[in-house]
């Protein structure tokens, strides 16, 4: 799965851009970038593969 379609499935989730940016310590900008496939630094795109992979598990265990 591409940094994009993690970006968009965060914000499907009821995430803002601000919300990701904040919790991957970046800046809302740079979700944006990322969120149209542009390329970011590699260590904040781990930050976000690990916060969707954390959403991703939350919401298995709630269904």
């Amino acid at each position: 799965m591409q940094l994009k379609d993690m970006v968009q499935a965060l914000l499907e989730s009821g995430f803002s851009q601000a919300s990701i940016a904040q919790a991957c310590d970046t800046t809302q900008p740079t979700i944006w970038r990322a969120a149209q496939g542009a390329d970011i630094r590699y260590s904040t795109g781990r930050e976000i593969e690990r916060l969707y992979r954390r959403v991703i598990r939350r919401q298995q265990r709630a269904a």
